[in-house]
């Protein structure tokens, strides 16, 4: 007991709400990052205290007599000063920021001996640009690299979203001085991808919840790691994905067959059967609660029997709302049962612009009424969105933002069991394809999208099912927080402070450091023959 407490670390998280699991709020992408963080410290049996900054009003230092969460408004003027309130109550053994602004103001706030681990969830400087493209103007990049650089010149580990973020924040720390000789062998960027999976609220609120016991999961994670070690080709031809992605999962069928993916079904064909659906057989040892199982949109706003393509959350500035709204037009004219169901809308003072183009467009269309706009939804609602909708779409910008950044809205709807259409460019669009989760498009192309649309619509309802049933499992074991969680972990296990010594890399300074070099090196007539060679 004693050598157990003596591991426990106390720490503290810096991050965004509102949080998956609460009853206000929508489930923003920041708000599931910071829960990602949270779970895996908790279970691990650290003493975690949380400061969850809201995009939106909040009443201050309101306490969460459950979780020792304090809460606070992103744009209070006394931000900081509470934040600086909550280090000094404690000493912490790490302190933890969560998304970039909840990190940029632990930077603000944390003394030099403090270990800090700063996760940068999406790269701000691609946002930055992304936004600028939609208002034409270059206007964001200062404010973004300003939280930037006072991140990277104070944490001692970096975490990015993607590998392709993780190399572009070590450019970054090249340019701020942060790469030295004597860092060569230190890996202080470290990738983790999103993930995600049921929280409490989809247990009271949704339509069913079962949960697997511990044996089950420590077989899905001891399979996910097997799985971890296989290469997949990713030239292989269309039916060789299939039969591989149905290889990778072969076991998994076995380690899951008490997960939702089976039993949903099952409960399912007892229901068309008139069988008792409420309760589960007791030696499953699972915990199930069916509560609503009223329509949200189907025999109310579209026929029962329509085919629904589901856009889920806001339209950010990198979504391709042209190629989106040309893609469902174009299969709308083939298949007059084809109906577009979308939840949320524009992010505030963030993205409002691709919103408004879409509806335009859609006003527009002849096909205007089959585009059904649900709005910002309550979060207990979204299950019933998924399983009334048979396939989800996601529509990027070849853009810079879109290849260093994740997409949690695809995320979400593997957990659910959705196919997925996507534009190929983010890491987890390419997953769909490779675990034949669904069907990545290459960028730029309507009529392939289109296609794409047309192939899932003309399949049966169980090869759909399959598809679905292959992204939950990538979800819930490949993609599992106690696996993508270890570095952290680890990491707290073990803190450290970074050598975050500054040196200067550019100026006459720098520049005559690299000529003395150079003549020690070289002598200095080969020195001078250097210098003539630029005149």
């Amino acid at each position: 007991m004693n050598q157990e407490k003596s591991l426990q670390k106390k720490i503290l998280v810096i991050g965004s709400g509102p949080l998956p699991n609460d009853e206000e709020g929508i489930r923003e992408a920041s708000g599931l990052r910071t829960e990602q963080f949270i779970r895996p410290l908790i279970k691990a049996g650290h003493e975690v205290h949380v400061f969850c900054i809201h995009n939106t009003w909040v009443e201050r230092s309101k306490k969460d007599e459950n979780k020792n969460i304090i809460r606070s408004y992103r744009s209070d003027p006394t931000l900081l000063r509470q934040v600086r309130q909550k280090m000094s109550k404690m000493s912490y053994d790490v302190i933890i920021g969560v998304n970039t602004f909840p990190a940029f103001i632990a930077s603000k706030c944390i003394d030099k001996t403090t270990p800090f681990w700063a996760d940068l969830n999406g790269w701000i400087m691609a946002e930055a640009q992304a936004r600028g493209f939609m208002e034409n103007h270059d206007n964001y990049f200062a404010n973004a690299w300003r939280q930037e650089v006072s991140i990277l010149k104070r944490a001692d580990i970096i975490s990015t979203v993607s590998e392709a973020q993780k190399f572009a924040v070590i450019g970054e720390m090249t340019a701020c001085g942060q790469m030295r000789h004597d860092s060569f062998l230190e890996n202080s960027v470290i990738p983790i991808e999103n993930c995600t999976k049921w929280f409490d609220i989809d247990k009271r609120h949704n339509c069913l919840h079962v949960e697997q016991n511990k044996n089950k999961k420590q077989l899905e994670i001891k399979y996910a790691q097997d799985i971890k070690r296989d290469n997949v080709d990713s030239e292989m031809s269309k039916v060789s994905k299939k039969k591989s992605a149905e290889n990778m999962f072969k076991t998994c069928r076995k380690t899951l067959s008490t997960n939702i993916v089976y039993k949903e079904k099952e409960m399912r064909l007892n229901k068309e059967k008139n069988k008792d659906t409420d309760t589960i057989d007791k030696e499953d040892n699972i915990n199930a609660t069916h509560v609503e199982t009223s329509y949200l949109f189907r025999k109310n706003s579209i026929p029962s029997s329509a085919f629904v393509i589901a856009w889920i959350g806001g339209y950010n500035n990198w979504v391709d709302e042209k190629i989106l709204f040309e893609s469902i037009e174009k299969a709308m004219q083939q298949k007059e049962d084809i109906y577009f169901v979308s939840t949320g809308g524009d992010i505030g003072n963030v993205a409002g612009i691709t919103f408004q183009k879409f509806k335009n467009r859609i006003n527009s269309s002849v096909y205007k009424n089959r585009f059904i706009f649900l709005g910002w939804i309550p979060t207990h609602q979204m299950q019933r969105v998924y399983e009334e909708s048979n396939v989800g779409i996601n529509i990027d910008f070849n853009a810079i933002e879109t290849q260093t950044g994740a997409r949690n809205r695809i995320n979400e709807m593997m957990k659910f069991g959705l196919p997925v259409i996507s534009t190929n460019g983010s890491e987890i669009a390419k997953k769909l394809s490779q675990y034949n989760a669904g069907i990545a498009v290459e960028y730029g192309n309507a009529s392939a999208i289109t296609q794409a649309i047309i192939e899932i619509y003309s399949m049966t309802e169980k090869e759909r099912s399959i598809m679905g049933e292959n992204g939950q499992k990538y979800i819930f074991t490949i993609c599992h927080e106690d696996i993508v969680m270890k570095p952290l972990l680890s990491y707290v296990k073990n803190p450290f402070l970074r050598n975050k010594k500054t040196i200067s890399i550019q100026g006459v300074l720098a520049f005559v450091k690299n000529i003395i070099q150079y003549a020690k090196d070289n002598g200095y007539k080969k020195v001078i023959a250097k210098i003539l060679q630029y005149f």
